[in-house]
């Protein structure tokens, strides 16, 4: 690849976490680690890319983390929390997270926009099935794992 996009992408989803969300991530060194955790993705936001290669970047989310993210960047208590909001913060948060990422990379480099994003509940979908794809970034939060299937933004800027 001839741009290092990791370390940028990493970057920018902890910027966000922490300025949006008052959410702290840890990265996950080894993510194959959790290929024996059979816990379940409770949530998957979804941002696609178009241009020379066309796919999605996909963000996965436990319960726990969606909510609070929800509560922290909303300013609400919980009571008034549901289905629809967190819906709209998560796919808030993938839009943010790539759009800031393209707004950080050399805009000659860039070969995709951006769409709509996506959020729904996967049947059965566990963390180590995600984790077992290639380009997987996992980070550890005070509320569980957050992993990012970040493959098609390699395959945008791959020679």
């Amino acid at each position: 690849m001839a741009i290092e996009i990791k370390p940028t992408l990493l970057s920018t989803v902890e910027e966000v976490f922490e300025t949006m969300f008052f959410s702290y991530l840890d990265l996950v060194d080894d993510v194959k680690s959790l290929s024996n955790i059979e816990q379940n993705v409770y949530i998957q936001a979804s941002i696609s890319l178009s241009g020379k290669v066309n796919g999605d970047v996909h963000f996965y989310f436990p319960e726990s983390l969606a909510n609070n993210i929800t509560l922290n960047f909303l300013g609400i208590p919980e009571d008034e929390l549901d289905e629809r909001k967190t819906a709209d913060v998560l796919g808030e948060t993938a839009n943010t997270s790539i759009g800031s990422l393209l707004g950080k990379l050399d805009p000659e480099s860039v070969t995709a926009t951006l769409g709509i994003p996506e959020v729904h509940s996967p049947a059965g979908l566990t963390l180590s099935s995600v984790a077992e794809q290639p380009n997987i970034m996992a980070f550890s939060t005070q509320h569980g794992l957050l992993l990012l299937d970040y493959g098609v933004i390699v395959e945008c800027f791959a020679e």
